[in-house]
């Protein structure tokens, strides 16, 4: 039996602004996601979701047609800009382990020489922006690698799950799975259509900060990241200028991280979900939370895709007094957690 495990991660700052060459600010977080793996004698994959406790029990030559079926749509995607193509992939529920598995064994150019059972258990809230698809696909990729006995490379780890994350959610910025891959925080931007991406050394102490989930989008990320483009279009200088501001703010948080300059901290964090609320991409239960919040004396922005409809997935929140403001969440029966950086990213726990 091996054991592969990945963090979740947070968008500190600069969602949906990365896409448009503005830098953003990622960090893993202490939550992971473990894949159990063994071969077996039958000729079969077998996938169990411990969280949906659910099974399913594919021959590989389907795994291998469903994913090569999604590549299509997912090239029509991009050639169209119709979003209905990446919906069609996602209306299978079992479309993510399908496909990280068979375009794994793609880019190894090798099918199974033997059954396989995988095991899939997860700390990692689902649509709330902490990158459960991403370190799901990280996850299986780390498996496949450990049970075909393939050297433990992070680079190629990290470009399977790219693709993987292309197919469901069309033009992801390549962030939230390398900083799962990699671990730690990250700061990335995309300059000429490549994604830069820089390992952020903080010698100082980070902020004490919480997590908040406002709840599951009932929007998908790449329908959110196809609202944002369409206003955009409509709107191009004032939409450049939101993302260009987005884009000081994480130059902002960057130094206060490094400088220890916490003073200006919850301010550029207010700045920051000022920007999002004008991109459209919060509801009203986040906005809520938030309000409760900065009314007493912290400061909060939601981290991810957002969503307007039902939730807007995970709430970053700070406070200088922070048991103060653990206390009002008490009292409002809000489900919080700690905020802790994940300094490792996929790791083999057992082969």
């Amino acid at each position: 039996m091996i054991v592969v495990s990945a963090p979740g991660k947070i968008h500190v700052s600069g969602e949906h602004s990365v896409v448009y060459g503005q830098p953003a600010l990622l960090a893993s977080v202490e939550k992971r996601v473990r894949v159990f793996g063994k071969i077996i004698s039958e000729d079969k994959i077998f996938f169990y979701d411990k969280n949906k406790c659910k099974k399913k029990v594919w021959d590989y030559s389907k795994i291998e047609t469903f994913t090569n079926w999604a590549q299509d749509k997912w090239e029509k995607f991009v050639e169209t800009g119709d979003i209905t193509y990446l919906a069609s992939i996602k209306k299978d529920e079992w479309s993510l382990p399908k496909i990280s598995i068979g375009y794994t064994y793609q880019f190894l150019q090798k099918k199974p020489k033997k059954g396989i059972s995988l095991e899939l258990h997860s700390d990692l809230p689902i649509g709330a922006g902490m990158g459960s698809s991403a370190a799901t696909a990280v996850a299986l990729v780390g498996a496949i690698f450990c049970l075909e006995k393939q050297p433990w490379d992070l680079e190629k780890i990290n470009k399977i799950a790219y693709e993987i994350e292309k197919k469901m959610h069309g033009f992801p910025s390549g962030g939230d799975n390398t900083v799962i891959v990699y671990g730690g925080i990250l700061k990335c931007q995309k300059k000429k259509n490549k994604i830069n991406i820089k390992n952020l050394v903080i010698t100082k102490d980070i902020p004490e900060l919480i997590l908040i989930n406002s709840g599951q989008a009932q929007e998908s990320t790449a329908h959110m990241v196809e609202k944002v483009h369409g206003n955009y279009m409509r709107e191009q200088a004032r939409f450049q200028e939101i993302f260009f501001q987005m884009g000081q703010v994480t130059e902002d948080i960057v130094t206060c991280l490094q400088q220890g300059a916490l003073e200006t901290f919850g301010e550029i964090i207010t700045k920051n979900q000022y920007y999002l609320e004008q991109l459209g991409l919060v509801g009203k239960k986040a906005k809520n939370i938030i309000k409760l919040i900065e009314k007493n004396g912290g400061f909060a922005k939601i981290c991810g895709a957002g969503g307007c409809k039902k939730g807007s997935g995970v709430i970053l929140a700070y406070h200088t007094n922070l048991p103060k403001l653990v206390d009002v969440l008490k009292e409002q029966n809000i489900i919080f957690f700690k905020f802790l950086v994940s300094q490792k990213g996929v790791m083999r726990e057992h082969v």
